[in-house]
């Protein structure tokens, strides 16, 4: 316990990027079995430029740091139209019980499946937004191809 406090004393004292990184991976392996810490570094906010991380722990999987997408705060207009037809064909679906065996044996709820078929060959990028995102990807290399000679 007091070496998880003193980690998370660590990530907000200022120091070089290869020190903050060994002390994110620690707390991550303190978590393992600490479910208060991992509740803790999901919900904790990192000083700049270390508030593009996130911590992520599935069920059966160990606990890793993540860069928070770009598109979660900013979707594009095909992802906001995609978001708004899902929630659509969901409200439309709702009362729907029961499960489908898929091909391979396994077992679904019937909702998911339906909304899958539903949604399955909708177009939900536009031409404007495909160059919109090679441009930003271009972007972003440069800004990487920048970063190790950047100090901070």
């Amino acid at each position: 316990m007091a070496r998880t406090r003193y980690l998370l004393k660590q990530v907000q004292a200022p120091k070089d990027r290869m020190e903050i990184a060994r002390v994110l991976v620690d707390l991550a392996e303190n978590a393992e079995n600490n479910p208060m810490l991992q509740e803790t570094l999901r919900k904790i906010k990192f000083p700049a430029p270390y508030d593009v991380l996130e911590y992520r722990k599935g069920e059966n999987s160990k606990g890793y740091w993540v860069r928070i997408p770009y598109t979660r705060e900013h979707p594009s207009k095909g992802e906001l139209e995609t978001r708004l037809a899902f929630s659509e064909i969901a409200y439309s679906l709702f009362g729907t019980k029961g499960t489908v065996e898929r091909p391979d044996g396994t077992r679904i709820a019937r909702l998911n499946h339906l909304q899958g078929e539903v949604m399955r060959g909708m177009k939900a990028v536009s031409e404007d937004e495909r160059a919109e995102k090679q441009k930003r990807k271009a972007m972003e290399r440069i800004v990487e191809a920048v970063a190790p000679t950047y100090p901070g």
